[in-house]
């Protein structure tokens, strides 16, 4: 037989487990809350690629996740104009793939310091100024997509000069191949670069001819 003081000592060791379990199950249920309060947090701060085309008089069908040709070609002509943009060739070549390694692939920025030491070592850098200025408005023929990424063609006026004397001053075609690449916003909001391109620019006329 239990003595009273027994049931005594049974009736707190069963309040002691239940209110353990309370706790326990009181614990897990705020889990739960807090975890769902945070899921509904980040999936309204998700940020959505909303691409707008330059021509909104009639309106247009937006997708997210669909980046309009224009912002392509773009993107594409203002890279290019800046990697090409030096006052001496030696330095700002080089400093403008470093520049600019964000907006262009790691095997871009391999063939472009190729090209960079090329012609470094053939000493035609030193002095070498150049800049390049858009030629044509923007067509939709001028961006075709392929299956991994986009062809860009794109007109530019070429101008160079060494020691202040132009050497340069022509039209060049170049076929630029811009890609869509998963990479940090902040360092390239677009999430655009610029790969190896498909073909090296071609000229279209030579306006001065090289002394």
């Amino acid at each position: 037989m239990f003595s009273k003081e027994d049931l005594i000592d049974v009736d707190k060791s069963i309040r002691a487990k239940e209110k353990k379990m309370y706790s326990v199950i009181l614990a897990l249920v705020l889990v739960l809350f807090v975890s769902i309060v945070v899921i509904l947090i980040l999936s309204s701060n998700k940020t959505y690629r909303i691409s707008l085309p330059p021509n909104l008089e009639f309106g247009a069908t937006v997708n997210t996740g669909e980046i309009d040709h224009f912002e392509i070609y773009s993107f594409a002509g203002a890279i290019t104009q800046q990697l090409n943009l030096w006052k001496d060739g030696k330095v700002d070549f080089r400093k403008n793939i470093d520049k600019y390694y964000a907006y262009i692939t790691p095997e871009y920025r391999a063939y472009l310091l190729d090209e960079y030491e090329n012609l470094l070592n053939l000493g035609q850098l030193s002095g070498r100024e150049r800049s390049l200025q858009e030629e044509d408005m923007y067509r939709t023929s001028n961006v075709i997509k392929q299956s991994d990424g986009w062809l860009v063609q794109i007109v530019f006026h070429q101008q160079e000069h060494i020691n202040n004397q132009r050497f340069k001053d022509l039209r060049i075609q170049h076929s630029i191949k811009v890609v869509y690449r998963n990479i940090d916003a902040q360092s390239n909001p677009w999430g655009l670069q610029l790969d190896v391109p498909f073909e090296r620019p071609v000229r279209l006329r030579e306006l001065v001819t090289s002394d």
